[in-house]
């Protein structure tokens, strides 16, 4: 069991939790507009306009996330969540991808890279945030 954070981990998680925040409710977003154009409720323009707030949500988070400073205990906890970040704004862009020619192997390859950052994410935030909420 990892003892309670310092009180520079505690500034830093408190500083990063916005950002989580807004990172969890556009992997959600992903993730339904990828599923709301597979059953047909939306077409690839329907996407398209889906897709282009939630990227931009993405890379304003992947901006703000930059200019954190983690003490020298949370640096390996920042590189992962920069992977994250990364992994995510990856698998937007793997979506697009389905608007440009119609392949639905974009979002196959997108939600592999959606579940990886995923991953990351659920495992910080048991360091970070140890009582939040994890959806199944």
């Amino acid at each position: 069991m990892r003892p309670p954070l310092t009180a520079a981990e505690e500034a830093y998680a408190s500083a990063l939790w916005p950002i989580h925040s807004e990172v969890k409710l556009s992997a959600v977003n992903m993730t339904f507009a990828g599923l709301y154009y597979k059953l047909g409720e939306l077409d690839l323009n329907g996407l398209k306009s889906k897709l282009k707030p939630i990227a931009e949500h993405f890379e304003g988070a992947a901006s703000r996330f930059r200019r954190l400073q983690p003490p020298a205990s949370m640096k390996e906890a920042h590189q992962d969540y920069a992977e994250a970040l990364r992994l995510y704004q990856e698998s937007i862009a793997e979506m697009v991808k389905v608007v440009d020619d119609g392949r639905d192997e974009h979002l196959i390859a997108a939600q592999a890279q959606s579940q990886r950052a995923a991953t990351i994410l659920i495992k910080l935030s048991d360091e970070l945030w140890p009582g939040e909420y994890k959806p199944n």
